[in-house]
Order: structure tokens, then C-alpha cells, then sequence
């Protein structure tokens, strides 16, 4: 009761124990600080120290439960995916990047939304790229699984720019002018000229 009018304080996580472990990367450990571990619980990104069980950090910005994590291999971003509402009709499997130094979001990405009021779908698998320039992302949509690539830079889906050739190294046709009364074997006609006269 902190104002004097009968409205207490919100609760605030202190310490966590567990974690999920339905996903093959639920916990790993950051790239290059090796005595943190970041994983994640119902709708919390956990960062913890591997020597101090009381040290933890709580990233707060999912509203579903977190099914997918990765940590870029600079270790300078993680990218958490969570299902789609149960409740909310078109509501999205989003996928939120954290700035690693300020423990911030960076981006909210969402295009693996599935679009079809009240169904479910989740974030299923995450990924960097080695320079941490992209990060894709696959969804758990029976008959309709999506894949998306984003560009870290925007946190936009690129734009494919079309090649000035779209094919540069053709294959040639093995015949490019067929003609039906032409043979180009005469051994295998043995009468390439069946009137002489």
C-alpha cells in the first residue's frame, strides 16, 4: 500500500528457478561471456550467472509464453519467439530482438503471424547469421509452416533485388530448334533417303 489509498505495488520477479525445456535451445550460454546462461520461462527471457545463482535478469515484452530463442554469435543480440494468442482473434507469433548491453527490445517481428482468427501457432526455430546481419525464423502452422528472413539492420524482411540476368549461366537446349522430319544420327535411319530417283 504505497500511496495511502489502498493500491499496493505491483509484485516484481526476484528470482526464478527451472526452465523450459520443450525447445532444444530453451537454455544456452551466451557466445562470449561463458559464465552467462540466457534461456527462457513462460514469458520471460532469464539471463543468469552460472557462479551466482541469485544474480538473474528478466526480460519483460512477451504476452505468450516463449518458444524459441537464439543469441547471435557476436553475443550482441537475442531474439526470443512466443506463440500466438489464444484469446486474441489475428494475434501474432512474434519475435522480439534484445540489444544484449542494454537488455532492451530492439524490434518486434512479425511476420509469421498465421492471420486466421483464433488459431495457434508458434515460433518454432530461430537463427543468426554468422555476421549477425540476418535472422530467420520458422513457425509451427500445420499445412501453412512459414520461414522468414529479416534484415537486423532494419528489422524488415529484404526485398529481393532482381538480377540485370536472371539466368547467367544458361544451360543450352540439347535441341533448341526441334524439327520433326530431322534425324541428327543418319545411323539411325538406315535409309536416310528412302526415294533416290
Amino acid at each position: 500500500m504505497a500511496d495511502g489509498q489502498g493500491t499496493a505495488d505491483p509484485l516484481e520477479l526476484e528470482h526464478m528457478i527451472g526452465y523450459t525445456g520443450q525447445g532444444a535451445q530453451s537454455i544456452q550460454y551466451h557466445p562470449t561471456e561463458r559464465d552467462t546462461l540466457v534461456g527462457y520461462i513462460g514469458r520471460l527471457v532469464l539471463i543468469a550467472n552460472v557462479h551466482d545463482k541469485h544474480q538473474q535478469e528478466f526480460l519483460h515484452g512477451h504476452n505468450e509464453e516463449v518458444t524459441s530463442l537464439a543469441m547471435s554469435p557476436s553475443g550482441n543480440l537475442i531474439a526470443s519467439g512466443q506463440g500466438s494468442s489464444r484469446c486474441v482473434p489475428n494475434s501474432e507469433a512474434m519475435v522480439i530482438v534484445w540489444d544484449w548491453k542494454t537488455r532492451q527490445s530492439i524490434y518486434r517481428l512479425i511476420e509469421l503471424n498465421d492471420g486466421i482468427a483464433f488459431s495457434r501457432n508458434s515460433v518454432t526455430h530461430l537463427a543468426f547469421s554468422g555476421d549477425d546481419r540476418f535472422l530467420s525464423g520458422t513457425d509451427d502452422q500445420p499445412g501453412n509452416t512459414k520461414l522468414a528472413v529479416w534484415d537486423m539492420e532494419s528489422g524488415q524482411v529484404p526485398n529481393p533485388s532482381p538480377s540485370p540476368n536472371p539466368n547467367p549461366n544458361p544451360i543450352p537446349s540439347p535441341n533448341p530448334n526441334p524439327s520433326p522430319n530431322r534425324n541428327p544420327d543418319p545411323s539411325a535411319n538406315p535409309n536416310p533417303n528412302p526415294n533416290p530417283n
